[in-house]
């Protein structure tokens, strides 16, 4: 666990040190503040413009309840933040209002996507199939610089992991605010009508030094998806779309003792619906024109936490072979 680490990754192991006094927290207003909320349907799409004037953000009630969880834990927020959440059957939309009434003191820094900046920031975190294991992080500092990645074992973070989502923020009298469009099709969520997704929302206030999330994160508590409150309303939401060209049966799987073959004849990156709910993302090269195979250990779990490589056997015919071209390629 590295504690330098912008992330809220400080979470997910209880710190524990004979030099540090145990940390105090306000149980009693920690445990009256509710942790779930319910979203509101948008009947048409709020435009996306750091604005609360759409009519789906007068609807829908502001979550309040922040806390304090760094440096400590329970305590009072130095600002105000509110949270407003709302969704359709293609995206999931936030709207996030950072109080502040010195504006021109907001730390910001202009950066390219996934690097971390020493400023302000605004994290979503989401965990769709609501297992309290594995979720999604989308961060923005207030110049509009995007961060996400996938959690995985209730605290580990991929920043390899890009989606396509948008979010516009605005810096105005009252402070700043960041408004964010996730399309579900992002997301990994089940096919039920109903759904509940692990849901919060963190503020950092840089120049202070606090962090503060709705519900509290506890540091002395492990573990960090499993602290996720609970967003509820999520009706009839999209399913993942049925393409003949991306979808394995897994009858069409070959299987024997040593392999798991599958024979293709283009290149692509794409994401192949094995079973309902599991998506086996495989990175394929075309083989030259010829049909290339695809080999896999089948003792290794398709969801398991880590990520496989399985080794190139092509051999490079048509390019250099050998018999051919005694003296080198020409």
């Amino acid at each position: 666990m590295l504690f330098a680490a912008p992330l809220l990754a400080a979470v997910t192991f209880a710190v524990q040190s004979p030099d540090h006094a145990p940390v105090h927290v306000a149980a009693d207003s920690a445990a009256a503040a509710p942790r779930s909320v319910r979203a509101v349907h948008a009947s048409q799409q709020p435009v996306l413009d750091g604005r609360d004037d759409d009519a789906v953000w007068r609807d829908a009630a502001p979550i309040t309840q922040f806390q304090e969880w760094r440096p400590s834990e329970g305590g009072a927020p130095k600002l105000p933040t509110e949270a407003k959440i709302a969704y359709d059957a293609a995206n999931l939309y936030v709207f996030v209002r950072c109080f502040d009434p010195h504006p021109d003191s907001i730390i910001t820094v202009l950066a390219r996507r996934d690097y971390f900046t020493p400023s302000d920031m605004v994290w979503l975190f989401l965990d769709s199939y609501h297992d309290r294991r594995t979720g999604f992080e989308f961060g923005v500092n207030p110049s509009g610089v995007k961060l996400d990645a996938q959690i995985y074992n209730d605290g580990n973070e991929d920043f390899a992991w890009d989606a396509v989502w948008d979010v516009a923020t605005r810096i105005d009298s009252l402070g700043w605010t960041a408004e964010f469009r996730i399309p579900l099709s992002q997301l990994s969520y089940g096919r039920q009508r109903a759904h509940t997704f692990g849901f919060t929302v963190d503020r950092d206030l840089y120049r202070y030094s606090q962090r503060v999330s709705w519900p509290l994160f506890r540091q002395s508590r492990a573990g960090f998806v499993s602290q996720f409150g609970e967003l509820s309303g999520l009706d009839d939401l999209e399913a993942e779309a049925e393409d003949p060209l991306e979808r394995w049966e897994p009858s069409r799987i070959r299987r024997d003792e040593q392999h798991v073959a599958a024979r293709l004849c283009a290149g692509s990156d794409r994401g192949l619906v094995v079973e309902p709910h599991r998506v086996l993302t495989i990175d394929l090269h075309a083989q030259f024109g010829r049909r290339g195979h695809v080999y896999g250990d089948a003792r290794l779990p398709l969801c398991a936490e880590h990520q496989f490589a399985a080794a190139d056997q092509r051999p490079l015919r048509g390019v250099f072979d050998p018999k051919r071209h005694a003296g080198g390629p020409r």
